[in-house]
């Protein structure tokens, strides 16, 4: 989308009476998403994805400059295994590699529409492995590195004692669904028909199991599992409970309470409320509990577990709230004071940003990275929102002010209007006369200030805001240069009214390229910003 300002006046006295347009954007659009492993609820953190822009829909493929954008490419995913970029128009592509797992490339996307859904599964290259194997709650707990494929199980694993197969199911732990929607577990329980006898061997065997990517595992597993005598009883309460909150998540940490003759084996720890478990394997006496949202008080409870079975759970830990921290918004050589120029530059950066919100004059506006403003005092300012939604508290801001063209400013007789590349805005008022008179309106004026060429030959100005006059402007200098900025003093009040830019001098030029009205407050000191 382009925005033009509209045809000049026929009569020069006539002032414009359409607005400039504040600016011209370059619309840019969502490719984001999240890698996962099996299933979807499984998402991979420290995958490295690097966005592919490409001339077609077949390529050729090439990596994106996302500096020209103030993003980052390549982008590794957080622990929510999200990534994100804003981009123009195009054909795109998005490539993911991570140590140990094959590389994977998204479908070929077409911008527009925005895609907020590039979901890509990923591999893992070693064939999985069991990591556990217990006597829990009367039953029998095999877990995997992975999540398996829950149809394999009954004819996969097996469970004997003194060579003799035990009557019972298997049931999945951990259940998830693959894009494909086969059913996947991330480990099995065995329920026997009937109580295992006392101090029973039991003989464990995986060996036919598949994963996620239907592959066997890598070696069968087997293990003997020793049946408790009946003098053993479940653990006591874990104690000394508590909670440190951290940002979007709480470390929970305990003491670990006596086994009562069984070793202990595991620990569930549990949000109150919530009913969410997270299970951590024993001697560890502390765990981390992610994705929490932010500012919500959450407390915990502790079970323990050993062969014979869970214990009861602790007393609940005392309330802690995460914390909700917006990446620090920055922005880079912002414009500031008075810029003689019509097309501004704008740059930023957040660490840690998948998207970022702005605001010009303290209206919602989109993210551009260049600003044509109209004449006047803007402010703008930007905040970089990370994949969790959470947003800077404190938007880089800044405050400048954009003159009015000579072209704008009423002439009187004496006065020459030119176009001129080199001038701001594009036109130059030029007079020699003493007393010649540029004049302009304006409103709630603090401060003033007056863009011209100066050079050796240059005279002086005088600026008057209604009879009184505000300062003189010397334009001579050694050396000649345009769009130069020349600040008055400031006014002690806002002022509405009639300004006049006035020749002091005779036979001397002046070059007027624009004016300048400063309605809120400037950096300390005035100083003018060539930036």
């Amino acid at each position: 989308m382009t925005w033009t300002s509209t045809p000049d006046c026929k009569k020069r006295e006539q002032p414009e009476r359409k607005r400039q347009p504040v600016a011209t954007p370059k619309w840019i659009y969502d490719p984001s998403g999240y890698a996962f492993e099996g299933a979807r609820t499984q998402r991979l953190e420290g995958v490295t994805a690097t966005l592919l822009q490409g001339d077609t829909a077949d390529g050729p493929w090439h990596v994106w400059n996302a500096e020209e954008y103030d993003q980052v490419n390549p982008q590794i995913t957080d622990g929510r295994g999200r990534y994100g970029w804003d981009v123009p128009e195009g054909w795109w592509q998005v490539a993911f590699t991570k140590d140990g797992y094959e590389t994977s490339r998204s479908r070929v996307l077409r911008v527009l529409p925005p895609h907020l859904d590039v979901d890509v599964p990923m591999v893992r290259t070693a064939l999985a492995e069991v990591t556990s194997a217990e006597l829990a709650d009367g039953g029998v707990e095999v877990t995997f590195d992975r999540l398996m494929r829950a149809d394999s199980f009954a004819s996969g694993i097996s469970l004997t004692a003194s060579g003799n197969r035990i009557p019972g199911n298997w049931t999945p732990l951990g259940e998830a669904t693959s894009e494909a929607g086969d059913d996947l577990a991330s480990g099995a329980r065995f329920v026997p028909s009937s109580t295992f006898a006392a101090s029973a061997v039991l003989r464990l065997v995986v060996d036919g199991v598949t994963d996620y990517a239907a592959r066997p595992m890598a070696a069968p597993y087997a293990a003997n599992l020793n049946v408790t005598g009946e003098t053993a009883q479940v653990p006591a309460a874990p104690t000394d409970v508590k909670a440190v909150a951290g940002e979007h998540s709480a470390t929970v940490s305990w003491t670990p309470p006596s086994d009562n003759g069984a070793p202990l084996t595991r620990y569930l720890i549990t949000q109150v409320g919530s009913g969410r478990t997270i299970a951590v394997t024993a001697p560890a006496t502390s765990a981390q509990v992610k994705d929490l949202a932010g500012g919500v008080p959450v407390s915990f409870t502790v079970t323990a577990y050993n062969g014979v079975g869970a214990g009861p759970a602790s007393a609940a830990t005392a309330s802690v709230t995460p914390t909700a921290i917006g990446p620090e918004t920055t922005l880079i050589k912002p414009p500031s004071g008075v810029v003689a120029r019509t097309s501004l530059p704008m740059r930023w950066r957040a660490e840690g940003a998948v998207s970022y919100a702005c605001q010009l004059d303290g209206s919602a506006t989109p993210c551009l990275s260049r600003l044509k403003p109209r004449p006047g005092t803007h402010t703008f300012s930007v905040a970089g929102i990370d994949a969790e939604g959470d947003r800077d508290a404190t938007p880089a801001t800044t405050t400048w002010t954009t003159p009015l063209g000579a072209k704008r400013l009423q002439r009187a007789s004496g006065w020459t209007l030119a176009r001129k590349r080199w001038a701001y805005a594009g036109r130059v008022a030029t007079a020699s006369r003493r007393g010649a008179t540029l004049s302009t309106k304006v409103q709630r004026a603090g401060q003033v200030a007056v863009v011209a060429t100066v050079g050796p030959r240059q005279g002086k100005v005088a600026v008057y805001l209604g009879k009184k006059k505000i300062g003189t402007v010397s334009l001579a200098s050694k050396k000649s240069r345009h769009s130069q900025v020349k600040m008055l003093p400031r006014l002690k009040r806002p002022v509405t009214g009639k300004v006049r830019i006035v020749v002091v001098t005779a036979g001397r030029a002046v070059a007027i390229e624009g004016f300048a009205v400063v309605t809120h407050a400037m950096p300390t000191g005035g100083a003018p910003s060539l930036w």
